[in-house]
């Protein structure tokens, strides 16, 4: 069956039997014309993020299954969540099908949503659907964080050092993987879970907190370099990282050394890791780590420090410091302009 023959009302009716029901400050989910969420409790405040997915730019129907697009259309959100120390309430997802895609996909797709949803007490409450030219996938998640005591990207100062959780660089080494019909081979199938499938580290960050001492902190999802810039200019400060100590896993290197890549600018400028950089003054760094790994089981890793602004921000390999540029992917650039 088509999703023109099943129509808008007839997914709405699908999906809303296999959510969760309203809970938490949830108090009126799907069925509406808007949800109703209660006013979070004293000492509280409210994070909201929104992300979107567009078939042929974020995402390759050839080899993403749907089951993990959904997935992901959904972590990515939560990731933004824990970046800012707080846990989630709900989710919205308004998602465009064409008319042609097939029921069987957009089942998929929804569970795979519904699983992240329920894994990480996140119901959703609503949404949208429509009839698209391509499969388009819009979602929103609230969720909540100490009063005045959010996770920011303009509070690093210079001394705290940076630290990541990691490692870095399997997502797009996962990618690569994919793009050269690499994906069913067992020796890289962490790597391309970590692409296709990218775990938000809400109980990272959930340790972190309970550690203490953690000053600034954003996601990693427009790779390392980017991310170090982005907290620099905002805390309007500079920063120097350490190549040598940024994690690599080895079956990056190995893919990489296969496929004439460095796994180095993977980590640096591919992007989609979902893991967290942090910055925390020298004497919380190890407290934090082990916190983090005692709770999760994740590493995490120092790898380099914060400095005046007048320094900028720089990479330190083999002995020698250069300037270290933000060559995120932009939607409306090339790569560097």
């Amino acid at each position: 069956m088509k999703m023109a023959s099943l129509g808008e009302f007839g997914f709405i009716d699908l999906v809303r039997a296999r959510a969760h029901g309203p809970r938490g400050l949830l108090s009126k989910g799907i069925g509406d014309d808007a949800a109703v969420i209660d006013c979070p409790p004293a000492g509280k405040q409210l994070l909201w993020t929104v992300d979107m997915l567009v078939e042929g730019i974020h995402f390759d129907l050839s080899y993403t299954p749907a089951r993990l697009l959904g997935r992901k259309s959904l972590s990515v959100n939560l990731s933004d969540i824990a970046a800012m120390g707080g846990e989630p309430v709900a989710c919205l997802v308004s998602v465009g099908f064409t008319k042609q895609t097939d029921v069987d996909f957009a089942k998929d797709l929804m569970g795979g949503f519904l699983e992240v949803a329920g894994a990480h007490s996140c119901p959703l409450a609503g949404g949208d659907t429509v009839s698209a030219p391509q499969i388009v996938i819009d979602v929103t998640v609230l969720g909540v964080a100490p009063a005045g005591e959010a996770y920011l990207r303009s509070t690093a100062r210079p001394g705290e050092l940076i630290m990541v959780t990691g490692p870095l660089g399997d997502s797009a080494a996962g990618l690569e993987a994919l793009k050269r019909g690499l994906g069913r081979e067992d020796s890289w199938k962490t790597l391309v879970s970590a692409h296709l499938d990218p775990v938000p580290r809400l109980r990272e960050a959930a340790a972190a907190r309970s550690a203490g001492g953690v000053r600034s902190m954003m996601d990693i999802s427009d790779g390392l370099a980017n991310e170090v810039n982005h907290i620099a200019r905002e805390s309007s400060a500079g920063a120097v990282i350490w190549a040598d100590r940024i994690p690599l896993s080895s079956a990056s290197m190995e893919l990489c050394a296969e496929a004439g890549l460095s796994a180095l600018d993977l980590a640096l400028y591919g992007g989609e890791d979902y893991e967290l950089v942090f910055t925390a003054e020298a004497r919380d760094a190890q407290r934090i780590a082990e916190a983090i790994r005692d709770a999760t089981g994740t590493m995490v890793a120092v790898v380099g420090e914060v400095v005046d602004a007048g320094k900028g921000v720089k990479i330190s390999a083999g002995g020698r410091e250069s300037d270290l540029l933000p060559l995120a992917y932009d939607h409306f650039r090339a790569r560097g302009e």
